[in-house]
């Protein structure tokens, strides 16, 4: 029986599921199913207890009809010796017997064959999960940037959830009934044994049927759980983008979509229910037509003197027993199919490794380190991009200077940031900061010395504190009332009904786009970076907003070395230098008026957002950056 159950758990040419991976520059091959028994292994007590107290749960029961056997034959027999009064007494005795086993023995070992099954797969589960969660987290840009969100979500939780009926329903059945099985076996061959091998010729057909339809149900499986993260992934963009379908008059097109979707997924789940429902009915009517066989069998062995009525109840009371875990075999095929895709989709994102990691004598990015940002000759290129986002760019920025990057769409500023911060890494070329290259740094350590402000800063469902508590987690209450006051936030957070307490809601809905810049801006103001960088910060606010925010960016800058990314020139025109882009390229470099006087693409820019009439004033109260921060 163990044997039908792993075979249950190979591919369909008969071997188990390899998987390569490339880890340490060594190519390892691992079966799915024993790397998921890793992290079952710590829990084998459970599992132990578990199979014992299956096996006793499962036996118990047939104490019953020996008892019944012996009852018929030797005390409610016509041909029964007893006196009346002994027979009445031996009744008596047994019944308390089987019920002081079911009371003292049944209930104990019923408890722990449940609780311990359940406590190993939670705790397995629990590791599991956890494990992919860091992974995922390691995970480069590169890699949330090519997957919805719904769909790395769904691995966490659908198939986590799958692959623990594997151990539930499973790693303890298959000994459980392994168990039972030959145990009935050993008792049914010493009450008959031509009954016994009447009763074993289902094994056959049975095992014939098994091997034919396991692929065909682990491949309807897997195709259900993919079709599921695709519907998941999808559902939650459109969840969280409803206004934008409402406001587009789309419900429509969308509802078509989602039937589409929803379409697939119920033609996946029909065929896997097609294939399961002929395993199951193939099973059950081989375990429910030899009963018969043996019954037929058995009256004419009584017949013939070679069986007494007594056995005969007996066996078939037995049969019963000896097929339950046959057919429970039969639902952990059902079972495996379902768990195994799951958890080879989980190794699938195990199995990648991440982009951008630490280098193996990464040294830690001090505050010190923090100063200087030098791009030497660098070039990069996205995957599968048809020109480079970045060629030849090179430049310096000193500690405590502030540097704005202008340009066109598509002209590359974006990618700076993203690549000083290590989301990508160079293709050639580095990016010295403290004189080293980056890549010799930690991540954390490199990325805990940057701040970051974005056009839309993201916020978490949570209270307003624990969103500015982010930027460090072990702030006083003091702390983050400071850091609230310096980003021009408090007077608004006390407005609210709960002040600091005040719940947010998803991405920070229930705020203003200024209010969460603010906040935003809180707690990067508690991470106290040293180099801080803002990305369209006060482009998408108004300008009453606009001024309140740009009062806390003076205020978060000084004396940080600041890259400033804006499409709107008022707001660069006092920075120390301004560098403008043009297809990955430097094109110019230095500040407001000397750029202005060259007529070059800065100059194209400023008679674009600026008709000569209305230019705007060439000072700092218009200017995110005044000059006491230069």
């Amino acid at each position: 029986m163990l044997q039908i159950a792993i075979d249950g758990m190979k591919d369909s040419e008969g071997s188990g599921t390899l998987r390569y991976h490339h880890v340490g520059g060594i190519m390892k091959i691992k079966s799915n199913f024993r790397r998921f028994l890793g992290y079952v292994k710590p829990y084998w007590y459970l599992i132990f207890f578990a199979a014992i107290g299956g096996a006793v749960k499962f036996t118990m029961p047939l104490v019953f009809p020996q008892v019944l056997s012996y009852l018929v034959d030797n005390v409610l027999g016509t041909e029964s010796v007893m006196a009346m009064e002994q027979k009445r007494q031996t009744i008596v005795n047994l019944m308390v017997l089987v019920l002081g086993l079911h009371v003292f023995v049944y209930i104990p070992f019923t408890y722990l064959r449940h609780f311990a099954a359940q406590k190993a797969s939670n705790n397995t589960i629990f590791d599991l999960r956890y494990d992919l969660y860091l992974h995922i987290q390691r995970m480069s840009a590169s890699y949330f940037n090519s997957r919805q969100s719904g769909s790395i979500v769904a691995r966490l939780i659908s198939d986590i959830a799958q692959a623990q009926n594997l151990i539930g329903n499973a790693l303890t059945n298959v000994w459980i009934d392994g168990v039972v099985i030959f145990f009935m076996l050993f008792i049914m061959l010493r009450i008959n044994v031509s009954l016994t091998l009447i009763s074993l010729t289902i094994f056959p057909p049975y095992i014939f049927i098994t091997r034919k339809l396991k692929r065909r149900m682990r491949e309807a499986s897997r195709k259900v759980q993919d079709g599921t993260e695709a519907m998941q992934g999808n559902l939650q963009e459109k969840v969280s983008g409803y206004n934008v379908v409402q406001s587009f008059t789309r419900e429509p097109e969308e509802q078509q979509s989602f039937q589409g979707e929803a379409r697939a997924l119920l033609h996946d789940s029909l065929t896997g229910a097609k294939w399961n429902s002929v395993n199951a009915t193939s099973v059950g009517f081989l375990t429910g037509i030899a009963p018969v066989l043996v019954v037929f069998a058995a009256s004419f062995l009584i017949l013939d003197g070679e069986l007494t009525l007594g056995q005969m109840i007996l066996f078939y009371s037995y049969l019963g027993y000896f097929y339950l875990p046959v057919n429970r075999f039969s639902e952990l095929t059902q079972v495996l199919s379902t768990s195994m895709a799951a958890i080879d989709r989980i190794f699938e994102v195990l199995d990648i490794v991440p982009e951008i990691q630490d280098a193996p004598d990464a040294v830690v990015c001090t505050k010190t380190d923090a100063r200087d940002i030098e791009f030497k000759a660098v070039d990069f290129s996205y995957y599968n991009a048809s020109r480079p986002a970045l060629h030849q760019v090179d430049f310096t920025i000193k500690e405590g200077e502030t540097v704005a990057i202008v340009g066109p769409s598509g002209s590359g500023k974006t990618t700076i940031i993203n690549l000083i911060a290590r989301f990508y890494d160079v293709s050639e070329g580095s990016i010295r900061i403290g004189g080293r290259d980056i890549r010799q740094y930690s991540l954390r350590s490199l990325r805990q010395n940057i701040g970051m402000v974005f056009q839309e800063s993201l916020l978490f469902c949570g209270t307003i504190k624990d969103n500015i508590r982010f930027g460090d987690t072990a702030a006083t209450d003091k702390q983050v009332l400071e850091a609230a006051d310096k980003a021009n936030a408090t007077r608004f957070i006390l407005e609210q009904e709960q002040g600091f307490d005040t719940i947010i809601g998803e991405r920070g809905t229930r705020l203003s786009g200024g209010q969460r810049q603010r906040i935003a801006i809180a707690r990067v103001y508690l991470k106290n970076p040293r180099i801080l960088i803002l990305d369209e910060a006060t482009s998408a606010l108004d300008s009453e907003s606009e001024t309140q925010v740009q009062d806390a960016l003076e205020k978060l800058m000084a004396g940080r070395t600041t890259i400033v990314i804006a499409h709107r020139l008022s707001t660069v025109m006092h920075a120390d230098r301004i560098i403008a882009m043009d297809n990955g390229r430097i094109v110019e470099v230095g500040t407001h008026r000397q750029l202005l006087a060259k007529k070059g693409l800065y100059h194209h820019l400023h008679t674009t957002q600026y008709h000569p009439e209305n230019s705007p004033p060439d000072n700092g109260d218009e200017a995110l950056f005044s000059s006491k921060n230069i």
